[in-house]
């Protein structure tokens, strides 16, 4: 009785929430949406992307392997080995305090696994921030939005015209998150796992992502990206 009773109360503070982001009747679209998504293992994606331009200086740069492998120890930064094995074509650019990783954030211009099932392209003129994390000590103090001007200056070198997002469209601390680091939504994706599908709604994208299916196993930890992980903890 209990547990039902929370799992209701969950569910109504997720239709309030989404409600309050983006409003009545498009809240209550995705929701429908986001439930058939979770039937067959997928999930709800709000599209969110930046133009780049100049960005001041910020606290955050590119981390070292070696600073990578060492913060992957650490099991408060959510770094599973295995997905920093997955990364060897990945940026990850972070906030380091007394010589620690405080807060990251990983960026790749190359195909990117989504969310199970799905391999993601964006446009080859953007830069894909796929996971972010802060530490839960260090939160609430913009760490997230230095690595994000980091990325942006890196994207701006690269000669990039933009940084997109894929975020759960339910997700408010993850989307607030992005709106403040001046993200913009331009769209949605509709991802089913079984059947395999993948929808674009209402997407403004000059250049949309491409979608395809992906046969290889792998790990569920690979998974925790800037749509999952960030958006429960930052």
């Amino acid at each position: 009785m209990l547990t039902g009773r929370r799992n209701v109360q969950r569910m109504l503070a997720l239709a309030a929430g989404m409600r309050q982001e983006h409003g009545l009747t498009r809240a209550f679209a995705l929701l429908l949406f986001r439930a058939l998504a979770r039937v067959s293992g997928g999930t709800l994606l709000a599209c969110l992307h930046k133009p780049v331009g100049p960005v001041e200086p910020c606290a955050a740069r590119l981390l070292t392997r070696q600073e990578i492998e060492t913060a992957s120890t650490d099991p408060e930064l959510d770094l599973p080995p295995e997905f920093v094995a997955s990364t060897q074509h990945s940026q990850c650019f972070g906030v380091l305090v007394d010589g620690q990783v405080r807060c990251y954030a990983w960026t790749s211009s190359e195909p990117v696994r989504a969310v199970p099932g799905t391999i993601v392209r964006m446009s080859p003129d953007a830069a894909y921030v796929f996971k972010a994390f802060t530490d839960p000590s260090f939160r609430r103090r913009g760490l997230l939005r230095e690595c994000l001007k980091a990325i942006e200056q890196s994207a701006v070198r690269d000669g990039r015209d933009e940084v997109t997002a894929l975020v759960e469209a339910h997700n408010r601390s993850s989307l607030r998150a992005f709106r403040n680091a001046g993200f913009d939504r331009c769209g949605f994706v509709f991802v089913l796992r079984r059947p395999w599908l993948v929808r674009r709604i209402g997407c403004r994208c000059a250049t949309p992502c491409t979608w395809s299916r992906d046969k290889k196993p792998a790990p569920a930890s690979l998974f925790r990206s800037a749509s999952d992980a960030l958006a429960r903890r930052t």
